[in-house]
């Protein structure tokens, strides 16, 4: 995971570059819950279900609030 990787870097800069990273694997995710449902690899019910939990993570700005905090404490 890339955020327990970025923590134990020095500077706060490459903390939020790994947190930038978790940004990015999350959109990548969504995209393949996306895919995988509309190739009918899982159900819509289930596709639903993990699309909610990255946009609560996402859109709730989890990540983003985080990787602000990191970066003006750097």
């Amino acid at each position: 995971m890339p955020c327990a990787e970025g923590s134990k870097r020095l500077r706060n800069q490459d903390y939020a570059r790994f947190i930038n990273i978790a940004e990015g694997s999350l959109a990548e995710t969504e995209y393949l819950v996306i895919l995988a449902r509309d190739l009918e690899y899982v159900r819509p019910e289930t596709s639903e279900s993990l699309l909610k939990e990255a946009d609560e993570i996402a859109r709730a700005r989890m990540l983003h609030a985080l990787r602000t905090k990191v970066e003006q404490e750097g």
